[in-house]
């Protein structure tokens, strides 16, 4: 097939290979339509015969040009045509044979090593209102205050603009000539035309598509074309305080309306230069409270259930018979109250017996509360992995996950794959539990359950007065 339809100049000739293969290796004996010629072509004389005729039909050029094997040419063309099936397959070399055999096997064994198939990441988004709205109601404030992603600096290039819906809200994201990005309201103060859809960036302005209004990306509109006034304070549009960092475009979100009590941290590793960019994966939509993701990490007691089998990296599927051992340990920070950190050295084990290898360490940094985690992975003999997950709420009880992460340039590539590919195979593991939870106010907790409570004091912080009014203002 991939002959006959990619040199169009040699149909001819190629037609007769295709039915010289055709009839060698299909013994369904089914009545062949084709050309007479090539029938007694391929039926005259011994298969030398044939194959010389065929190698006279086709120039040597078409084989060099598709790069047919060695063992195809020779050694297929040397079967007898009266040989079965089996006799051509035996012309096969040893190890095509033996791979066959092996995926076919884990294929028909992949079931009884599959853990439960999760739900799918957009069930979120098809479950009933009533079923979320009551799921809903026994968690804290959708939205609690913090730093949040909402989309890539490589999404945003100069001169463009974009449009985003976020915890409850609208916005628009652009990116002046200057290099600047903006974030504001995506709706004109004017008369509520979309910034975004059909608006356009001027110099480092965003000039509305209905009017003609122009903002920064502070708000302050700089011009209005049919006014020779200056623009009233009441035409200003809300401007979001914005970071962008290690190629993410964050914004800071209060209830309150307050500054940025506390900025996003440095990495130092890629800062200088020593870590490289590596790759980003998702978005997944998650039915979860943002809580319920950071409360996670201290919940030590489910890592037995849900996380104590290694698994194909961006799967669902476990290796059979390797088991991960987890020793966490959870502390606040001396300096900054808004950061707590989870240390997790994590053991394998392969038939019960653990390899005598260093364990890999998980540092966790809880920046805010989490809308952007810090994963710091130290992997023995090679380097370091810096993982940054963000959960970005749509609305209440929909989060946004991804991830963007670097790496040490002693980290090879299919190594930062592995063990990035392997964290997010291990959240997959959450999610089933996660969409279909409720929020307990007051869990009936063991010792050997972890710190939770003590973690919840710490997250309340990030609560305040009007969280609970500005999770709904805008669920219309």
């Amino acid at each position: 097939f991939f002959l006959t339809h990619s040199c169009c100049a040699q149909r001819e000739r190629l037609r007769w290979i295709s039915f010289y293969f055709v009839h060698r290796h299909c013994t369904i004996g089914l009545p062949l339509r084709t050309d007479p010629r090539a029938l007694s072509a391929l039926s005259a004389g011994t298969m030398g015969g044939v194959t010389s005729s065929i190698e006279r039909l086709v120039p040597p050029a078409v084989f060099d040009w598709v790069r047919l094997p060695d063992w195809i040419k020779n050694d297929y063309l040397s079967v007898p045509s009266d040989q079965s099936f089996w006799a051509a397959t035996a012309a096969v070399p040893l190890p095509v044979l033996v791979s066959a055999v092996v995926i076919f096997l884990l294929y028909i064994v992949r079931p009884f090593f599959a853990r439960k198939p999760r739900v799918d990441p957009d069930a979120a988004k098809l479950r009933s209102h009533r079923q979320n709205a009551f799921r809903a109601s026994t968690y804290p404030p959708a939205f609690p205050n913090g730093w949040y992603k909402l989309c890539y600096s490589k999404d945003i290039k100069r001169g463009e603009t974009k449009y985003y819906q976020y915890l409850n809200r609208h916005f628009s994201v652009y990116r002046g000539q200057s290099g600047i990005v903006g974030v504001l309201d995506a709706f004109c103060p004017h008369l509520g035309a979309n910034l975004s859809i059909g608006g356009t960036v001027v110099g480092d302005c965003l000039r509305c598509p209905f009017h003609g209004w122009a903002f920064r990306a502070d708000g302050k509109c700089d011009n209005i074309p049919y006014s020779n006034d200056p623009p009233p304070q009441s035409a200003n549009a809300k401007a979001w305080i914005c970071e962008e960092r290690y190629g993410m475009v964050c914004i800071w979100f209060d209830a309150e309306g307050r500054e940025p009590t506390w900025r996003l941290p440095v990495v130092e590793g890629i800062e200088n230069g020593n870590m490289t960019l590596r790759g980003v994966a998702g978005p997944i939509d998650i039915g979860m409270h943002l809580q319920e993701w950071a409360e996670n990490g201290v919940d030590y007691a489910h890592f037995d259930v849900l996380h104590n089998r290694l698994m194909l990296p961006w799967t669902n599927m476990n290796v059979p018979f390797v088991e991960v051992i987890h020793n966490g340990e959870y502390k606040l920070d001396d300096e900054n109250p808004h950061i707590s950190h989870f240390h997790n050295d994590v053991f394998i084990e392969v038939f019960g017996w653990r390899l005598p290898i260093p364990p890999s360490h998980a540092h966790i940094h809880f920046v805010g509360p989490g809308g952007i985690v810090y994963l710091e992975f130290t992997i023995p003999y090679f380097g370091t992995i810096m993982l940054f997950e963000s959960h970005t709420p749509r609305e209440s009880m929909v989060t946004k996950t991804d991830w963007i992460y670097y790496a040490d340039w002693t980290v090879p590539s299919f190594i930062v794959s592995f063990y990035v590919g392997q964290w997010a195979a291990q959240i997959y593991n959450d999610i089933e539990v996660w969409e279909n939870k409720i929020y307990r106010q007051r869990p009936v907790l063991l010792k050997t359950d972890g710190p939770v409570a003590k973690f919840r004091r710490w997250y309340s912080q990030f609560y305040s007065e009007n969280s609970r009014n500005a999770a709904q203002a805008l669920d219309w």
